[in-house]
């Protein structure tokens, strides 16, 4: 019996490689079931961003924090961000005083360390936001888009 050919080598040792790739590669990605966990927990900060939006706009116009989410979700143009994507539960939503109140969600995975708004950083697991309300003022629309000021508060467990 003959050895292998060179062709048939070097054939081999691309298989190899391409194979070690894409094992790295999908070690260094995560599962798809963490990534998926991932984006549900980015959309949970994304309807939290647009509660506060909408308790910031209420309290504006109403001078006042409203008792609960009801108040907003029969105005909202978009009732299903109140609630979880995946459990359909409502978000948790607490006045605290008469301008701050408590944002909670339960998340699957902590947040990256790389996201933008370190406001809305929270670990996996029941994690509360305790937000500040702001006044809202004519929005500004540039070429990059919408204009907003940063969230301010204080996050608690």
């Amino acid at each position: 019996m003959t050895g292998w050919s060179r062709p048939t080598v070097v054939g081999l040792v691309a298989v190899v490689a391409v194979g070690v790739a894409v094992a790295l590669g999908l070690q260094g990605a995560g599962s798809p079931g963490a990534e998926r966990s991932r984006r549900v927990d980015q959309r949970r900060v994304e309807d939290l961003s647009h509660i506060a939006e909408a308790v910031d706009l209420y309290w504006t116009r109403q001078d006042g924090l409203p008792q609960s989410l009801d108040l907003l979700i029969e105005t909202a143009s978009d009732p299903a961000l109140f609630a979880d994507p995946l459990t359909a539960r409502p978000y948790e939503y607490r006045a605290l005083t008469t301008s701050s109140f408590e944002l909670c969600a339960q998340f699957d995975t902590e947040s990256a360390s790389v996201e933008q708004d370190n406001f809305w950083r929270h670990p996996a697991d029941r994690y509360c936001f305790e937000v500040d309300a702001e006044s809202v003022e004519r929005q500004i629309e540039t070429p990059t888009g919408r204009v907003t000021p940063r969230r301010t508060g204080r996050q608690t467990p």
